[in-house]
This record gives structure tokens, C-alpha cells and sequence, in this order.
């Protein structure tokens, strides 16, 4: 029972991290006829590219399969293309999987999430971007409410005044909103739920990068140590990555 609940957990903890990922979409929430491959992820390897990763773990490391080889792997007929590599095909052109990019352009390009809810980043990972998240959706609440007495301070306060049990109060909500937008009253709720979406993916993507600074800068001080090395130095520069001036 034991092991049960601690392999429940270890798979919990793979999918909301595979979801928290900004190259990694596990397959298993997309509309695909091969449930082999509804088993699978797709990833962005080392070179940035596309590819099917089967399995991963690290005593066998990583499978992984190109796009191209995809209908000799499964048995896809040559002669007309099958509906999965269409939609593979669609999804591998994407530059990022992170899930508020891809709550766009799925959506674009016409392929519905199976699971309800599931593109959704771990309660954790949302707590982290709510910092990021402020200094974008202030803009709009000022473009909104720009009077003193808005009490409109951030997103969650905004989300508060179309909960309003007052139907007139609501109504004006949305009125001004729209007003403002320069949009009709029923395609507010379309530019919220598209603007959330873009402001969330500059957010992540903004955390993202100030995770990645501490590691970029390690990597400069160890790049300038190893310039400094006497034997490196009198190599003639052998290296030549070790040269660059950064």
C-alpha cells in the first residue's frame, strides 16, 4: 500500500512538472488516435528541435524519436497522411510548450485538450508567478479603472467585480470595461481570457529567465578561470569557444 501511494505521488509529481515545463507537452492530453503514443511526450532536445521522447529515466536515459520517423515506428499508411502526423506536425512547430502559450496556439490551430483543466500550471508554480503577473495586468486596471475610488489593486480584486451579487453593478463592470476595450460586451470575456493567457506566458517566461541568470553568470566567472589557466593560455587557444570575449 506503501509503495502504491509513493509511486502515485512520483507520478503526480512527473506530470505537474512535465506542465510546469517550458519544453515538454505530455501527449497524453492531446487528441491522438495511437494510444501508444498517448503514452508518449513530446520535447525540445538539446538542438531546440521537436521530438517524441518515449521513455526517460535514468538508467536507460532518453527515447527518443524524430518526427519524420513516426509513421515507419507505428504503422502510419504511406499513402495518405494520418490524422496523428497531421496533428504532430502542427504541434512540433510550436517554438514553446509552456501551458499558457499553448492555451493560444492550440486554439489556433484547432486542436482541443482532451482533459478539462489540464492546461494548467501546479498550484506551487502559480504562487511563484503571481509577483511577475501584477506588473502586467496593472496596465490594464489602470486603462480600466482609472479613477481613485476603483479599489481595483490587482487581478484577483478585477475577477471580484463580475462576482458582484448586484446584477446592475456588474452590468456597469462590464459596460465600462467594454467601453474602455473599445470591444462589444460579449467578447469581453474572450479578450480576458486571451490577454491572461499572453501576460501569463510573458510571466512565466520572465521567471524563467531570472532562474536561468544565476547558472548564465557561473558560466561566464567559469569560462574567465579557465582563460586564466596557464596551460590553456600557452595552448594557442585550441578552443576557441575559450577565446570569446563575453
Amino acid at each position: 500500500m506503501e509503495d502504491t501511494d509513493q509511486q502515485s505521488s512520483e507520478e503526480q509529481a512527473r506530470a505537474e512538472s512535465d506542465m510546469d515545463s517550458l519544453y515538454i507537452l505530455p501527449l497524453h492530453i492531446i487528441p491522438l488516435q495511437t494510444s501508444s503514443l498517448k503514452r508518449a511526450r513530446m520535447i525540445k532536445n538539446v538542438r531546440l528541435e521537436s521530438v517524441i521522447e518515449l521513455f526517460n529515466d535514468t538508467d536507460g536515459g532518453s527515447g527518443q524519436i524524430d518526427i519524420s520517423e513516426l509513421p515507419n515506428t507505428f504503422g502510419w499508411p504511406l499513402k495518405s497522411q494520418h490524422p496523428d502526423a497531421r496533428t504532430i506536425s502542427a504541434l512540433a512547430g510550436l517554438h514553446s510548450f509552456d501551458v499558457y502559450t499553448l492555451r493560444n496556439q492550440l486554439r489556433q490551430i484547432g486542436i482541443n485538450v482532451e482533459q478539462e483543466g489540464a492546461l494548467q500550471l501546479s498550484q506551487n508554480k502559480r504562487g511563484e508567478l503571481m509577483t511577475y503577473m501584477n506588473e502586467f495586468t496593472f496596465p490594464l486596471l489602470r486603462q480600466i479603472y482609472d479613477s481613485a475610488d476603483s479599489n481595483a489593486d490587482n487581478i484577483s480584486q478585477l475577477v471580484q467585480k463580475y462576482k458582484s451579487p448586484d446584477k446592475q453593478d456588474t452590468l456597469d463592470n462590464l459596460k465600462l470595461m467594454a467601453d474602455r476595450l473599445g470591444v462589444a460586451i460579449h467578447e469581453v470575456p474572450d479578450f480576458l481570457e486571451e490577454y491572461a493567457d499572453i501576460y501569463l506566458s510573458v510571466s512565466y517566461g520572465k521567471y524563467c529567465l531570472n532562474q536561468l541568470i544565476p547558472q548564465i553568470i557561473a558560466f561566464e566567472e567559469s569560462i574567465e578561470k579557465l582563460k586564466e589557466n596557464l596551460e590553456l593560455s600557452n595552448d594557442g587557444c585550441k578552443a576557441p569557444f575559450l577565446c570569446t570575449t563575453f
